[in-house]
Parts: structure tokens; C-alpha cells; sequence
């Protein structure tokens, strides 16, 4: 009986991460020498916390928390949203007050569909072999999540690297505020989901750690009416603790995300519209 029970154990965390497009399991093996104790080497990574309460499973929402100081608005001028994302680009990359942060490098923004039913609100940029891994596993949510490229916006919760590649700090959040604020409303969507505890500070304001967040329905105050947020793990934080939990938390945050676009496809039907929104 207890072979049966891992075997379904098993086909199910293997189909999780089917569906999240995870093709390889990272490997950490202990430094020579260093035996690892037996809950370490049940799996490669530090445990999860432990799953949201089954009221915030059952998708219950939370209050929406203050949002975020509200940035001066960016003068983005005419044209297609494609035509305003690129003069957002232009603005940040002449703008004084952020010179010092870009460091010479062009502001980081967003791409996908825009206006989008979904926006990817990302940890901030970074590079290297990570980072290129972290783009991938959420290349392979969002093709789980049966949305289409056009359906799907992707953006940095700031539009500059942190000093020192660390977490941002409140200056640089509040910095990098009106990026994403102009991103959101270029993208205008459905559906907002936070990735991670920078992007959840950027949209949200001082809030509990992600772990604690995550799973709960949410809003961001940025637009009228607030956009649903839902938080969850980031895609780098996956790859760094992979665990069993953790992957499973993520689909699930992913799968309260799709029953909500589903709801309002129907509800638009309900109400004579296509199943789809007006572009």
C-alpha cells in the first residue's frame, strides 16, 4: 500500500510539472565531505512553508491593502499602446532622477500583448543563467495556463536593476513606481499576477512575506476599478528552493488565476458579449 501511495505521489508532482513545462530537475550536491541530514536528502532544497489556509485556498479574497503612493504620470502622448510603451521607454531613459540607477543602461520594460487579460508582474531585471532558467519556467506556466502570447503581458516590478543585485529597497520600489504603473494601465488587465515579494511590495505597498501572501486574491488601487492580484512564488525562487511544495503551490496559485479569467468569459457571455474582451 505505501508503494501504491508514492507511486501516485509521485505521478502527480510529475505531472505538475508537466503542466509548469519543467523539463529538468536541478541537482545540489553537498560539498565534499558533508553528510546531509535525512530530511535534507528526502529533496535538493529547503522545505516550503506550509500551504495558505483553506479559507484563502477556497479563493476567498483579503481586504485590498492601501496601494502604493500613487507616481507622477508619465505624458506617453497618442498612438498604440505598443507606440506609448516605447515613449515610456524613451522618458525613464532621459529622466535625471533615475540616471544614477540605470547606470547607462536602457530602462527594462515589458513585452507581450498589450492590452493583455493577463499581467506577469516579475522580480526585478537580472541576468545570467538564472535568470534565463527563471524565463523558461514561466515560459512553461503560462503555455500551462492555455493562454495565448497575445493574451499574456510580462514586465520587471522595476524598470532598473538593484544596487548590488540584491532585493529592491522602498527608495528603489518608489523609483521605480511610475514604470510600473504606466505598464500596468498601457496593459490594462484582467488579472494581475505577482511574482514574488518585490513584485507584491511594488504593487501592493508594505505587505506580509510572500510566503504568507501568496494564494490570496488581492488588488492593486492603480486603476478603477482595482485589478485582482493574485501572489505567488516567483519563478527564480522555484528554481532556488525546488521543492515538491513549492511547485505545487505556484499551479495552484496559476490554476485560482484561469477559474477567474473563465468566470469573467462567462459572465461577459452572460451579459451578450463575445467571451472575450474588446480590443
Amino acid at each position: 500500500m505505501e508503494a501504491e501511495r508514492a507511486a501516485r505521489v509521485l505521478r502527480q508532482f510529475l505531472e505538475t510539472d508537466r503542466l509548469m513545462g519543467v523539463e529538468s530537475v536541478p541537482l545540489r550536491r553537498p560539498a565534499a565531505g558533508v553528510a546531509l541530514p535525512a530530511a535534507a536528502r528526502e529533496d535538493s532544497a529547503p522545505s516550503a512553508p506550509p500551504l495558505a489556509p483553506a479559507a484563502a485556498r477556497a479563493g476567498r479574497s483579503n481586504p485590498p491593502p492601501p496601494p502604493p503612493p500613487a507616481a507622477a504620470a508619465w505624458d506617453l502622448g497618442g498612438g498604440t499602446p505598443a507606440e506609448k510603451l516605447a515613449a515610456l521607454a524613451a522618458a525613464l531613459a532621459e529622466d535625471p532622477d533615475l540616471a544614477e540607477r540605470l547606470r547607462g543602461q536602457p530602462p527594462v520594460l515589458g513585452s507581450g500583448g498589450l492590452p493583455a487579460r493577463v499581467l506577469f508582474v516579475n522580480e526585478p531585471p537580472a541576468s545570467g543563467a538564472e535568470a534565463d532558467e527563471a524565463a523558461k519556467l514561466l515560459d512553461g506556466m503560462v503555455n500551462a495556463m492555455k493562454l495565448a502570447s497575445g493574451d499574456v503581458f510580462r514586465c520587471p516590478c522595476l524598470p532598473f536593476k538593484p544596487a548590488g543585485g540584491g532585493h529592491p529597497s522602498p527608495a528603489e520600489l518608489a523609483a521605480g513606481a511610475g514604470a510600473l504603473q504606466a505598464q500596468l494601465r498601457l496593459a490594462a488587465p484582467e488579472v494581475v499576477v505577482a511574482m514574488g515579494g518585490a513584485a507584491a511590495k511594488a504593487l501592493l505597498g508594505e505587505v506580509p512575506g510572500i510566503t504568507r501572501l501568496r494564494g490570496v486574491w488581492t488588488s492593486c488601487g492603480w486603476t478603477d476599478p482595482p485589478v485582482p492580484v493574485m501572489p505567488t512564488l516567483s519563478p527564480a525562487f522555484v528554481l532556488r528552493s525546488y521543492t515538491r511544495d513549492n511547485r505545487m503551490m505556484v499551479w495552484e496559485d496559476l490554476k485560482r488565476v484561469m477559474e477567474k479569467l473563465e468566470d469573467a468569459a462567462e459572465a461577459q457571455q452572460v451579459d451578450g458579449g463575445t467571451g472575450g474582451r474588446a480590443r
